[in-house]
């Protein structure tokens, strides 16, 4: 069986597909594009001055994420992106438990950030109400204990 190389680092052994080597090469074009190109992403917000940072959060029902913004001369600039795939019992969660998750997630991650910043939270959902409802169960109570540290807006 003969062994191919892809790339140059890659070692396939043969017989490999038309298609399947013409990913690979598609691949290496991508990697070049990505060092060429990199995504737009800003420094780290300076931890010796205290600023506003701005959290997008957003929940899809196999995923939450969450992005991290800083604001530089009237020009949002993204610091950092998380993620977190949901495990089986999370994606049952509701759609608002979903973004809490994210907001959870993010501080976790990026809790040097949660810890000498402001946070603004921005999300098209009523979140700080759920947070903050007397009528909340028992996993958004503990969330919102856990980040009453924070000095988060919502």
């Amino acid at each position: 069986m003969e062994v191919m190389e892809i790339a140059g680092k890659y070692p396939l052994r043969a017989p490999i597909t038309l298609a399947l080597e013409m990913d690979f090469k598609g691949l290496d074009g991508l990697v070049w594009a990505m060092i060429l190109w990199p995504p737009r992403t800003s420094y780290p917000i300076e931890t010796s001055r205290r600023r506003t940072a701005y959290l997008y959060l957003a929940a899809s029902p196999a995923t939450v994420s969450g992005m991290l913004i800083r604001e530089e001369r009237d020009e949002q600039k993204s610091v950092y992106y998380v993620t977190k795939t949901l495990i089986d019992a999370e994606t049952r969660y509701p759609p608002m438990e979903k973004l809490a998750l994210a907001l959870v997630m993010s501080a976790s991650k990026l809790r040097p950030y949660f810890q000498s910043h402001s946070i603004v939270v921005m999300t098209s959902q009523p979140l700080r109400t759920v947070l903050h409802s007397p009528n909340t169960s028992g996993r958004l109570v503990k969330w919102a204990i856990e980040l009453s540290e924070y000095d988060i807006e919502y």
